[in-house]
């Protein structure tokens, strides 16, 4: 900057601001999946976006969906001193192409989740938006109990094989769209752990029975 106000610039410290941003990967195509293989995180081509450096996601190296891995997303909505209620963490998929994905295709991904107690409600949403994160429409949310794949503990939950579930997510909305970004969302009750893994986007080919 140059003579603020017509005079001399008595605070010339002030003359420059810095930021972040994030750039986006290519779009990708389907079949895609994400299992947590790799030891870093966020995977590549995803965005994690949060405010808290004490609770937080990250990936765990020790258990995966059904015992099937060794690596899984992990939401610690535990550790700490500080009630974290009402927190919100953002993770976003690379953007997806599914302009030639069949009638059918889903969202699939294994959640693992127990209460705190019996009143205790971590919240996960499953958002998409077709405007690159302008706007987002909610495709599934489930907190508490209806989260929940085990009963309640007071302990650091860290689920066994037998302790995941698979949800199937209804993304006909978005079907036949070329660039469509999907995050799942977690909002905290200072609770207890949400794990995912196995996140697919297939399609499925059946009848009813």
């Amino acid at each position: 900057t140059e003579q603020p106000n017509g005079g001399a610039d008595a605070n010339a410290g002030n003359d420059r601001m810095e930021g972040c941003f994030r750039t986006v990967d290519p779009v990708l195509p389907v079949p895609f999946n994400e299992g947590f293989g790799a030891d870093v995180f966020p995977p590549e081509g995803w965005s994690y976006v949060h405010f808290n450096p004490n609770n937080y996601m990250s990936r765990n190296g020790t258990t995966g969906g059904f015992g099937n891995s060794t690596g899984c997303l992990k939401m610690d909505n535990y550790s700490g001193q500080m009630d974290i209620t009402g927190q919100m963490d953002y993770l976003l998929m690379p953007r997806v192409d599914l302009s030639t994905a069949p009638v059918g295709s889903t969202l699939e991904f294994a959640v693992a989740y127990r209460q705190y107690n019996s009143t205790s409600a971590e919240r996960l949403m499953v958002k998409a938006s077709t405007d690159c994160g302008d706007n987002w429409m909610t495709l599934y949310d489930l907190e508490g109990a209806d989260l929940s794949t085990g009963t309640p503990t007071t302990g650091a939950f860290t689920p066994t094989a037998a302790q995941w579930r698979t949800d199937v997510v209804d993304i006909s909305a978005v079907i036949g769209i070329s660039d469509v970004l999907f995050m799942f969302q977690t909002e905290s009750n200072f609770g207890n752990n949400v794990y995912l893994d196995d996140i697919a986007i297939a399609s499925i080919v059946g009848v009813d029975e």
